[in-house]
């Protein structure tokens, strides 16, 4: 106290002496009540400084809920219909109906593959094609091709070195190991040998053909030039081996034939006499059972050169030779 005495008034009044008073002595002279009354309730709450009042809650009374009578759907009443006037829309000229654009935007089906001409179209005459080594390159490819295209049903039967002696039945069966192409309307083969060339005999029984065509001759140079019989015997052996064939394939008349006689050759192979006289037996001979074509006026060996046979001719003359020959064909048998 005697310190406090010593100050002055100033400096007991200012605020921060005041509040250091406040501090110092406020344990002494403040005091917290023992309890609280509460007005709302008979009970007292007790408590110390700085603690939290608990009240009793009591539960609320409950409201009984009324049913909800919802009316049945016969009850409730229906609406009046409201009708809208019909309205007839004339179609512009020029502008397609809506059934035509719906027909036009329908999935489409599918479109037929291509396929070979109908040989029911084209009179569907079945065609034996037999021919050899000439037949086995361009030659025969585009006979045998202009054929189907024309709409022929075409059984090809081609081997190398062939002649009557190879497709006569009343000879011995021959092997080749030259190049045998047998192509028929679903299915082709070529082999580089066959044990046994076929038979035109059994080829026709199983294809039983309306024409067949001959591709032969430069193989009967040899026959028509042998020195095992005179020259008289050589000419009457190819006549006689051209007409079995020619009275096998045609039936006694009820197939027809169709003889393509060899190309030109080249005269140090084949003299021209010796030609001349090949076209001429089968002419005489073969002209009597159906038709020849002549090939020696369609063809030209040309100037040989050290690759060339004497036989064979280029690739782009065998290709033109079996285009023409085919284009005959076609316009006698159509």
């Amino acid at each position: 106290m005697s310190a406090i005495k010593i100050l002055s008034p100033q400096f007991l009044v200012h605020p921060f002496v005041c509040g250091l008073v406040a501090i110092l002595f406020a344990p002494s002279c403040t005091t917290v009540p023992e309890a609280i009354p509460d007005s709302n309730a008979s009970s007292v709450v007790t408590g110390a400084p700085n603690s939290r009042a608990s009240r009793e809650l009591k539960p609320a009374a409950e409201v009984p809920l009324k049913p909800i009578q919802v009316p049945k759907l016969s009850e409730v009443p229906k609406l009046a219909e409201k009708k809208t006037p019909e309205r007839k829309v004339e179609p512009i000229a020029g502008t397609p109906m809506l059934s035509n654009w719906r027909n036009a935007l329908q999935p489409r089906k599918p479109e037929a593959p291509a396929s070979l001409p109908d040989p029911a179209q084209k009179g569907g005459k079945r065609v034996l094609f037999l021919g050899d080594s000439l037949g086995i390159g361009a030659f025969g490819r585009a006979f045998d091709q202009g054929l189907r295209d024309a709409g022929f049903e075409v059984f090809t039967s081609v081997a190398g070195g062939a002649t009557p002696y190879y497709w006569l039945k009343e000879y011995p069966s021959v092997s080749i190991d030259i190049t045998y192409w047998e192509r028929t309307p679903t299915s082709e083969r070529r082999l580089s040998r066959i044990g046994a060339v076929p038979k035109v005999e059994a080829l026709m029984s199983s294809w039983n053909p309306d024409i067949v065509v001959v591709q032969t001759g430069t193989n009967l140079y040899a026959s028509l030039r042998s020195k095992k019989r005179s020259k008289e015997a050589n000419v009457r052996e190819v006549e006689s081996l051209t007409d079995k064939m020619c009275r096998v394939v045609t039936a006694n008349g009820q197939r027809q034939i169709y003889w393509i006689t060899p190309p030109d050759a080249d005269v140090k192979r084949y003299p021209q006499a010796l030609q001349d006289e090949m076209l001429s037996i089968t002419q005489r001979v073969a002209g009597q059972y159906g038709t020849v074509f002549n090939s020696y006026q369609v063809t030209s060996y040309g100037k040989p050169d050290s690759k060339s046979d004497g036989i064979h001719l280029t690739t782009s003359a065998s290709r033109s030779w079996g285009k023409t020959a085919a284009s005959d064909f076609k316009s006698r048998f159509q």
